[in-house]
């Protein structure tokens, strides 16, 4: 277990609900993906080619370099992703995150970036205090500034998801019936209902 590098995306589920991860890392079940999820894949690429011809206004950034689709590792972390975008100044790192719904950041949002910003500030060895997610459907910039309190948890939560792979036992969920609904593994949780 020492050498396993969480992808970023587990977080994002394991926040939704710890048996998200159990299921795919633990059992290793394969996920099939909602019609949401391609649908998400085709409006990232479409904003990968939209940020090519567009400013970085909506940043308030003075100068920065723009990158998308950033993969994003370092040795010293036991997580990995790909990044949606990252913003460059001479002296910060701004992770980007592109969602397609939505209007205000949850908490799995706000961990992801994070992770993300973790990362390329030792890569780049660029501060990171801030970040941004992106609404696309309501054309929402949400700006984030980020403590070193915040990076704290995020990799104390890196950790629980790797206790809890390495353990291979069920974990309780407090997911309600809204997550269920749309929860692929529901048929899974037979204890649920």
């Amino acid at each position: 277990m020492n050498t396993y590098k969480l992808p970023i995306h587990l977080i994002r589920q394991y926040l939704f609900c710890p048996r998200v991860v159990y299921f795919l890392e633990v059992l290793c079940i394969p996920k099939t993906s909602p019609s949401w999820v391609k649908e998400g894949e085709v409006h990232h690429k479409k904003q990968a080619e939209l940020f090519k011809r567009r400013t970085l206004a909506r940043f308030q950034l003075e100068e920065a370099l723009f990158k998308s689709n950033v993969t994003l590792s370092h040795d010293a972390c036991n997580f990995y992703g790909i990044c949606d975008g990252l913003l460059i100044s001479s002296t910060h790192i701004y992770p980007v995150e592109i969602k397609l719904h939505g209007s205000k950041p949850t908490t799995a949002q706000k961990m992801q970036l994070i992770a993300y910003g973790i990362l390329a500030e030792k890569i780049y060895k660029k501060r990171f205090e801030l970040g941004f997610i992106l609404y696309e459907e309501k054309g929402k910039t949400i700006p984030l500034h980020v403590n070193e309190e915040e990076k704290k948890i995020l990799t104390c939560k890196v950790e629980e998801i790797r206790h809890l792979i390495e353990q291979g036992k069920l974990p309780y969920s407090n997911a309600d019936d809204g997550k269920c609904t749309q929860c692929e593994f529901e048929n899974y949780c037979n204890d649920r209902f």
